[in-house]
């Protein structure tokens, strides 16, 4: 293949001798120049704080392409494919993605995308970062970034629309031990659970306990 560049790239490979991050807000600030190929580490982080465009460099797969864009640490993830469509393997990739250290990725529709943003925000806790990249490596390539509710906001406003294929990527969410909690405190959040939708039984559970929501709400997926 033959690529031929009009404008000025500059191209860095962990840099020991420049401040990175500053050197690519200063330049794309300025418009020059008009790429600037970095990693997928702090630069990367860097760019996507400052609101620079990022674009992926095509490979074998959209699921990489994705991935390297995210901005999530990515020592592992997990490919899960389209999200399923029967309530019980819902229910078990939910919680895979729940109990995962490492980002996890699924395919979606365009037709189903707003169908799975409303699971994921009922399903996962409050905050969780997602990137949507669609019609990835494609002319009208688009990103979303931010937490779920974000997310499907900028996706509905968009002037794309639900047009197109979507790759999602979740962030790894901390893993809590359950030792956290004393067996006093067990017994309270049980009886929430059992007597409470689960949101509200969460949300009681940590006003009376004293403990994040998200903290709580990991240990529980995990019974």
């Amino acid at each position: 293949p033959i690529f031929v560049f009009f404008r000025p790239i500059f191209v860095f490979f962990r840099p020991i001798f420049v401040d990175i991050g500053a050197y690519i807000i200063k330049e794309t600030g300025n418009g020059e120049p008009d790429a600037i190929i970095i990693g997928t580490g702090t630069e990367l982080q860097t760019a996507i704080e400052a609101d620079i465009r990022v674009i992926p460099i095509p490979g074998v797969t959209s699921v990489i392409a994705a991935a390297s864009v995210s901005g999530f640490s990515l020592e592992n993830f997990t490919f899960y494919g389209f999200f399923p469509h029967k309530e019980k393997d819902k229910k078990i990739l939910l919680k895979n993605i729940t109990s995962s250290s490492s980002a996890s990725i699924i395919f979606e529709s365009g037709r189903r995308i707003n169908k799975l943003l409303n699971i994921l925000n009922e399903g996962l806790p409050a905050g969780t970062r997602i990137m949507i990249a669609r019609e990835i490596t494609k002319l009208h390539e688009t990103f979303y970034r931010g937490d779920i509710k974000t997310v499907t906001r900028l996706i509905n406003e968009s002037d794309f629309g639900l047009k197109g294929e979507f790759v999602i990527v979740i962030e790894g969410l901390d893993q809590i031990s359950d030792k956290t909690l004393s067996q006093e405190d067990k017994r309270i959040l049980d009886i929430l659970v059992n007597k409470l939708d689960q949101k509200l039984a969460i949300e009681l559970g940590s006003e009376i306990l004293n403990k994040k929501r998200n903290d709580i709400y990991k240990i529980k997926i995990k019974d």
